[in-house]
């Protein structure tokens, strides 16, 4: 569930906002997972997670849970500070209709013209769902479920990561 609204939210943003080292925007959006909660990646990192939490460690556990809330915490801070700052009145209004990290199952209405785009999405959460996950993952799992999870999702995000180079290239 956590990788598909990764998906599905980077799907709206693209990776140029999705990986960019500078918080920015380029405007406010407010469709798709943004009508029912204003961080989807970071609720999208935390159910992945919880995926994990039957097969951590005790340390594993204490250490991931406290280390991402305290990172998802500080960017939720950040990222608004900048929101705010930009579209001042609009995300105020904007954040007062949308929880942080609880969804809601009644959305807002959109108000862009931005949609959906899967190949944006896939793109964006190649390198996070398929090689760091399996990575940090490995920290905090037996030798065999780690050696299993990470070549499997090697081999899968080298292979989506192929595919999707290839058709850019046929596109130009």
């Amino acid at each position: 569930m956590g990788f598909l609204l990764r998906i599905w939210g980077s799907g709206y943003l693209g990776s140029s906002i999705v990986h960019s080292r500078l918080i920015h925007d380029e405007s406010l959006i407010t469709c798709g997972p943004y009508a029912h909660v204003r961080h989807p990646l970071y609720l999208g990192s935390l159910l992945m997670i919880i995926g994990f939490l039957p097969i951590l460690s005790l340390f594993g556990l204490i250490f991931i849970v406290a280390a991402l809330g305290v990172l998802i915490y500080l960017l939720i801070v950040a990222e608004e500070r900048i929101l705010i700052l930009s579209h001042g009145e609009e995300y105020l209004k904007y954040r007062s209709a949308v929880h942080a990290i609880i969804p809601r199952f009644r959305g807002i209405t959109c108000n862009s013209a931005i949609r959906f785009d899967l190949r944006k999405g896939l793109e964006s959460e190649v390198l996070y769902i398929f090689i760091l996950s399996p990575l940090i993952g490995g920290v905090f799992l037996s030798s065999m479920v780690f050696y299993v999870s990470f070549f499997s999702l090697l081999m899968m995000g080298l292979a989506l990561f192929i595919i999707l180079r290839g058709s850019r290239l046929r596109l130009r």
